[in-house]
């Protein structure tokens, strides 16, 4: 952007104000009710941390540097580095909690994304089961206005 108006000595928006799009835009958001989402989040970070969650976490711990220590700032490794700090249990009321805290935090980042997505106008929310035909009839426009 501050090229943009190096270069024309105006703002980057002025150009996308005057200029049409060319094409049509499809936009298709697959989302589900948010008791749905929020079970589907809960059983998601339960069977993570059974699987080795936390093991990946510990892993990545103890050799972080860059970029290794960038991902320790994703969704849950706070939590469990925080988890693994105490030198809290991986099973019982302790890693509960800590399970908790990291389906909160996962449940706040996906309300953010279906308000990221839901203000745009033209745009079809889909369930992605219920609504598997509306989705292949998008799909299928969105390959012939590639064609």
């Amino acid at each position: 952007m501050i090229e943009v108006h190096r270069q024309t000595g105006q703002p980057l928006s002025s150009f996308t104000a005057t200029t049409p799009l060319v094409g049509r835009i499809v936009r298709v958001v697959l989302d589900r009710p948010r008791e749905e989402l929020d079970a589907r989040v809960d059983a998601r970070v339960h069977a993570m941390w059974s699987s080795g969650f936390v093991d990946e976490v510990a892993a990545l711990k103890a050799r972080a540097r860059p970029p290794v220590a960038q991902a320790l700032n994703a969704l849950g490794y706070r939590e469990i580095l925080e988890h693994l700090d105490r030198g809290a249990a991986l099973s019982g009321p302790e890693a509960e909690a800590t399970i908790a805290r990291i389906a909160l935090a996962t449940r706040q980042f996906v309300r953010r994304q279906r308000a990221w997505f839901r203000p745009e106008p033209g745009t079809d929310v889909a369930h992605p089961e219920r609504d598997r035909e509306r989705v292949r009839r998008h799909l299928a426009e969105v390959m012939e206005l590639r064609s």
